[in-house]
């Protein structure tokens, strides 16, 4: 706006009032004619000037990405729902309340760091499960680029860690509106894997390694081939797979916590038809990301990559989507995995996720950045679920619970869970309704 007016400021210089005069003080003809010339070129200028796209400007910034979530901060857990009902992945697991989690020590918030754990000091029976946390963002996203700084990850034998993304509501079950697994890993991998699962007509065949993303392989369908097609059913893939593609080794595990983590971009574009993840090394971000104004397309391949070109999957096909941070055990994903990433268990993975509570000592999140980055065009998310009335008592009593001397926790959401039977690898098939705590 400054520059527009500046400009008619210059237009203005042509005006009559600004015409030169001569000794007499009379204009003169010729002075006249040039007046008239001058009046009509920056006529035409300023229109030019204000209809045409310029490089910088509101019309470049409406094009580039702007903060609008920061969410490290003592305040972190309430913009998140503690989800306490049964793991829909069958995982030995006990998803506790943000009350019991802060209590625990299992979750605490600061300035600049947010911890998330598990139970590492109890020895379980029968078909208890270890204690953990499952949170779901209150708000929901039509897009955006979300980026997640480490400086620890979860590892364990037995455990299965996740940071992703899913649609739904009671008039669209999954996977109507889409999952984007930002990353996940179970035991001591020492990779992270990206995956998506859609309802049918989600075909990622055009995707190349090397041509398209410089991570890991696909990953392998029951025919040992890569895992492209994203639909849930689909012929030749494990029920449930969906199409992944595993990240570079030390994206994950021991090897990523030695070098003191690192950060993740994962960018939700529908209007580029593009889903794209990126994996820096702690030292390796762009320091674009670092000034905090990230333009991705100035990264490179992306370490995973996959298209919502409508020819293969339209941007339809993601809607509505939560982040969700979870750490669950063994279930779908960790059981089968089990014997292969742990060979010296000497026993199954429930049994070990119940008797060796010490294994878990190193299966937490440390969360140095949590950020959201979108267009202003863009419209916002939309908040669709309140914040706890309890952890706005505890804010003003300056109580955190027993999680840690100072923090500051954000209280539990009530939450009801109604599932339709069915057995996926995530939220599949079941509805979460948050209820406005009393």
């Amino acid at each position: 706006m400054d520059k527009f007016w500046s400009r008619e400021e210059t237009y203005s210089t042509l005006s009559p009032k600004s015409s030169y005069r001569g000794k007499s003080g009379e204009t003169s003809c010729d002075n006249l004619g040039l007046w008239f010339f001058g009046f009509v070129l920056g006529g035409a200028l300023l229109i030019c000037i204000v209809c045409a796209p310029r490089a910088n400007g509101v019309t470049a910034l409406t094009k580039g990405y702007a903060i609008t979530h920061s969410f490290v901060g003592d305040d972190f857990f309430s913009h998140w729902s503690f989800y306490e009902g049964q793991d829909p992945t069958h995982g030995t697991v006990q998803f506790t309340s943000f009350e019991e989690a802060s209590s625990e020590g299992l979750i605490s918030a600061s300035f600049d760091r947010i911890y998330m754990g598990v139970d590492a000091t109890k020895v379980l029976s029968g078909w208890e499960g270890r204690k953990a946390v499952r949170l779901e963002s209150n708000e929901w996203f039509r897009d955006g680029l979300f980026v997640l700084d480490l400086d620890h990850a979860p590892v364990a034998c037995g455990a299965w860690p996740a940071f992703w993304m899913y649609g739904e509501d009671s008039q669209h079950a999954w996977p109507r509106w889409g999952e984007y697994d930002i990353l996940e890993a179970v035991h001591n991998q020492s990779f992270a894997t990206t995956t998506l699962h859609t309802r049918d007509h989600c075909d990622q065949s055009s995707v190349n390694k090397d041509t398209d993303f410089s991570g890991g392989q696909w990953s392998a369908n029951q025919q040992g081939g890569p895992a492209k097609n994203c639909f849930v059913q689909a012929p030749n893939e494990f029920t449930n797979q969906g199409c992944g593609q595993k990240q570079p080794s030390g994206s994950w595990g021991k090897a990523l916590n030695q070098a003191g983590g690192g950060t993740w971009a994962a960018e939700w574009d529908p209007d580029k038809r593009v889903i794209r993840t990126w994996f820096f090394r702690r030292g390796q971000e762009p320091a674009d990301l670092m000034r905090k104004q990230p333009v991705p397309d100035n990264w490179g391949l992306p370490t995973s990559f996959f298209t919502l070109h409508s020819q293969f999957c339209s941007p339809g096909h993601f809607k509505r989507m939560r982040l969700v941070f979870d750490t669950t055990f063994c279930g779908d994903y960790g059981d089968p995995t089990f014997s292969s990433n742990c060979p010296n268990a000497g026993m199954s993975c429930h049994d070990f996720v119940q008797k060796n509570p010490n294994v878990f000592a190193e299966a937490f999140w440390s969360i140095r950045v949590l950020d959201i980055y979108r267009r202003p065009s863009e419209s916002p998310g939309v908040l669709s679920a309140p914040e706890g009335k309890q952890y706005e008592q505890l804010k003003q009593s300056g109580s955190g619970g027993g999680g840690g001397s100072g923090w500051i926790f954000a209280a539990r959401k009530q939450i009801r869970l109604s599932c339709f039977g069915l057995s996926h690898l995530h939220m599949k098939g079941c509805v979460v309704d948050v209820i406005r705590p009393n």
